[in-house]
């Protein structure tokens, strides 16, 4: 489970980072407003009224801030001694819920996170049209030959040589089509695999 969960965490922030834009979604402000607002919704659902909610804000602040690490640890005890006495899996919920927001199109995503910008309570979404997705650059690598390179390869190359990549072979697969636009050249990352031997479950290109 452990090892589940720690996985989890890093596709959450990975998702986030490409929905919303790395500057906007990797910001601890930001982070940090989410969580609060996630933990006052569960405490509205639960039935926590609005006073009592003010009142442990009050009491909390008028304390020295705790160690960071601790306090997580100690809202994820709390966070499933409530679960329990609720007979609810929180492992499970959270993988269903993470589901379910990679499920929706990123503009549905985006539209509430600019709605809560214009409130004050967010950060504008940053994100740019184009984002990592080493799958989706081997599978457009796939569609034109020339090259031996395999998704390890992909994984190992940086974010640049990614869009790159797929810039290159989206231009000479539609070019393929006769379609009049520039084909830029091959980049040199992409050239580098020409000359390693790749077995075909490795690799989908092949050598012209």
């Amino acid at each position: 489970m452990t090892e589940t969960r720690n996985t989890r965490q890093r596709q959450i922030l990975e998702w986030a980072n490409k929905t919303f834009g790395k500057s906007t979604a990797d910001n601890t402000g930001e982070r940090i407003r989410r969580f609060a607002e996630e933990a006052i919704e569960l405490a509205q659902a639960v039935g926590l009224d609005k006073q009592a909610m003010i009142d442990i804000i009050e009491h909390v602040y008028a304390k020295m801030p705790g160690n960071v690490a601790q306090e997580i640890g100690q809202v994820g005890v709390s966070l499933l001694g409530l679960a329990e006495h609720l007979n609810i899996q929180a492992d499970e919920e959270e993988s269903k819920e993470f589901e379910r927001i990679k499920s929706l199109p990123a503009d549905h995503w985006q539209a509430r996170k600019n709605a809560k910008a214009d409130k004050g309570i967010a950060l504008m979404s940053t994100a740019t049209g184009w984002y990592r997705d080493d799958i989706a650059t081997f599978t457009t690598l796939c569609l034109v030959d020339g090259h031996n390179v395999t998704i390890d390869d992909v994984i190992n190359w940086s974010d640049e040589q990614c869009r790159q990549a797929e810039e290159w072979a989206g231009a000479c697969h539609f070019c393929a089509s006769d379609n009049n636009i520039d084909v830029p050249e091959m980049p040199a990352h992409v050239r580098a695999c020409v000359t390693v031997k790749a077995t075909p479950e490795e690799s989908c290109g092949s050598f012209n």
